[in-house]
């Protein structure tokens, strides 16, 4: 593999997130559930994708169950939970590293992280890969929280990761627990 050179465009991307650290402005919040009690803040404007345009946007057979996803669905969240393993979330992450590396070798992994916010513990890696309609920046997040372990993704295209890396922390540690008390749906969104 080639050596990253100063004149080399992921070297400028990587320097250059270094010199923005202002955070981004928030628009308003609304309240997705994403089980019978497992609710998340997303920011306005994201719905729950259709089983069509989940199709469409994941060809696979083994899609990510629930996708939230902007106006044009260009910006997508999608969440999975995922059932009792052996190792932690950490040796979880590495394994779906690997599993993108294989899968692409154009795919640049960037940084890698983790946080910890009350309940919620949070190991994360940032990417950039390839799709048809363009270059996409990319999270996978691995979260437990009160003994559940969640597979979350994050995806945008490149041109956008500046001012939604910044928020992708808060609304990842919004996970929580609510009382679902009027048999609310997966999908419904509450504005807050």
């Amino acid at each position: 593999m080639k050596k990253i050179e100063k004149t080399d465009t992921d070297y400028w991307i990587t320097a250059l997130r270094k010199l923005y650290d202002n955070p981004v402005e928030s628009t308003g919040s609304q309240l997705c559930w994403l089980s019978e009690t497992a609710v998340v803040c997303l920011p306005d404007g994201f719905t729950l994708l259709s089983q069509e345009e989940k199709e469409k946007k994941f060809p696979t057979v083994n899609r990510p169950p629930i996708v939230y996803g902007n106006e044009d669905r260009s910006v997508v969240f999608t969440f999975r939970q995922l059932g009792n393993r052996s190792g932690g979330i950490e040796e979880q992450l590495v394994e779906a590293v690997e599993i993108l590396r294989r899968a692409d070798r154009r795919t640049v992994f960037y940084d890698t992280g983790e946080a910890m916010r009350e309940e919620v513990k949070v190991v994360w890696r940032e990417y950039k890969s390839f799709a048809m309609d363009g270059v996409v920046y990319n999270q996978v997040i691995f979260l437990m929280y009160r003994g559940k372990r969640w597979l979350l993704t994050f995806h945008c295209p490149f041109r956008a990761y500046e001012r939604w890396k910044r928020r992708i922390p808060e609304i990842v540690t919004s996970l929580s627990e609510e009382e679902n008390e009027d048999e609310r749906i997966y999908g419904q969104s509450e504005t807050f």
